[in-house]
């Protein structure tokens, strides 16, 4: 098992450290915390992701409709 840090992971899926450090606080993806270090297990992420992106599929939206001042909708 070879573990990665923030900023390997982060360059892994082509995000800054910044992006990256939100999605452990966020996301709650799976990490290790070794003194002020973050290491991550690459296979762990790409499941959980995998798993997060599965479950917030988007839904679609309702069309929006504009009332005039006359009380008549238009689309």
């Amino acid at each position: 098992m070879q573990l990665y840090t923030l900023k390997e992971m982060a360059g892994l899926y082509k995000r800054s450290a910044r992006t990256f450090r939100k999605y452990v606080k966020d996301l709650k993806i799976p990490h290790t915390k070794l003194g002020n270090a973050f290491l991550f297990d690459p296979q762990k992420v790409a499941l959980y992701l995998e798993s997060v992106e599965s479950t917030n599929k988007p839904t679609k939206t309702r069309s929006r409709q504009k009332v005039t001042n006359s009380g008549k909708q238009s689309v």
